[in-house]
């Protein structure tokens, strides 16, 4: 019986030693495990957007990633899903800049056709998207025998880009019913490239939607230019949904009519003196504005008080963008009377505001 006693005390001082060693073991090695895995994690995310630390958030039931460099806010990170030509979704994950342009996307897994499909996936076809987002819309070049797959990418992306622009309150709710009566112009991006499109608000209701323009590929997106707008006007509300197989077409349409009712959901307006071209004098005035990614330097010719000449530098931001800027800006400004009445809606807003911000400085800086 003393034996057994003896035993069960000499077992149970070995178990208590034992735990006590694991848990000392524990916490040593647990902070390591940790390390190694947020190592892991931020080497992962990072590949898609320069930064060295994420911190995980949920809100609304989606999971995303906050994005710093050296303690700094820069961005986020965000996996979403798309159906494309095989069985199972594409997963990927977008990085994003703390205004919502693009900086790196990656494939984590998908079961499109190999050698076909996923031909869509290369890391140059990825790079496309860099430097699109929320202002300007975002764009892909299908790949030819992997459209479906081409078309989940895109979908995904767009997917990404509004999800996080309805969380961070960048996608503002359009209430019609606060428009004044008329007709608005807007441009959006699609698949093919800009979508013009002409709305008419008529007591307090969107009650006609034109499309003036796009690119879209015929057959393809077609069934989007149908349904999307009838269904805005019946909904009175722009949360319908895409049209399976023209996604991009459908978020082009949408972002439009956004784009063509922005002055009433931009929130408060900062106040500033306006330059009235009549005052200024005759000479040449050189300005700096701020673009989606740098500096965007304009010279400007004056003369009777109308701009008879503008030169336009924007080297940083994306040159297709650029080019579309340049090109509306410039017909924009020589036909103005009033820089108030610039319109910046162009498809590249944010470099467009770069320019009209530049032309402003330059005529309130004084002669070159």
């Amino acid at each position: 019986m003393n034996n057994i006693f003896r035993l069960i005390v000499t077992l149970t001082l070995i178990a208590a030693i034992a735990g006590g060693l694991l848990a000392v073991v524990n916490n040593i090695t647990s902070p390591i495990i940790e390390e190694g895995a947020r190592q892991r994690l931020v080497q992962a995310l990072g590949t898609i957007i320069d930064a060295d630390d994420f911190e995980e958030v949920e809100e609304n039931g989606i999971k995303y990633f906050k994005a710093y460099k050296n303690s700094e806010h820069v961005g986020y990170v965000i996996r979403v899903q798309a159906k494309g030509y095989g069985s199972s979704p594409i997963v990927i994950i977008v990085g994003l800049t703390t205004d919502l342009v693009v900086t790196g996307v990656e494939v984590l897994s998908h079961s499109e056709t190999p050698g076909l499909g996923d031909r869509a996936f290369t890391t140059d076809k990825l790079k496309e998207f860099v430097g699109q987002g929320l202002e300007s819309g975002i764009s892909f070049d299908v790949v030819s025998g992997a459209t479906s797959s081409s078309l989940g990418l895109l979908a995904g992306v767009n997917e990404a880009v509004t999800t996080l622009g309805k969380l961070l309150g960048l996608i503002a709710e359009i209430d019609f019913a606060i428009v004044p009566d008329g007709t608005y112009k807007g441009v959006g991006r699609g698949f093919g490239g800009n979508i013009e499109v002409e709305v008419t608000i008529k007591g307090g209701k969107l009650v006609d939607i034109k499309v003036l323009s796009h690119n879209e590929t015929p057959g393809i997106s077609d069934p989007a230019f149908d349904r999307i707008p009838k269904a805005i006007i019946e909904q009175q509300n722009l949360e319908v949904d895409a049209v399976s197989g023209a996604t991009a077409t459908s978020n082009g349409i949408k972002g439009a009519i956004r784009d063509a009712l922005a002055q009433f959901f931009g929130g408060d307006q900062e106040q500033e003196d306006p330059v009235v071209l009549s005052e200024v004098s005759n000479g040449r005035y050189v300005g700096v504005g701020q673009g989606l990614f740098g500096e965007v330097k304009v010279t400007v010719l004056v003369k009777d008080g109308r701009i008879v000449d503008v030169t336009i530098e924007a080297k940083e931001d994306t040159p297709e963008y650029v080019t579309l800027a340049v090109e509306k800006m410039t017909e924009r400004l020589l036909e103005a009377t009033d820089l108030k009445d610039v319109d910046v809606k162009t498809g590249a807003t944010k470099t467009a505001e770069g320019i009209l911000e530049g032309v402003k400085n330059a005529l309130t800086s004084g002669l070159q």
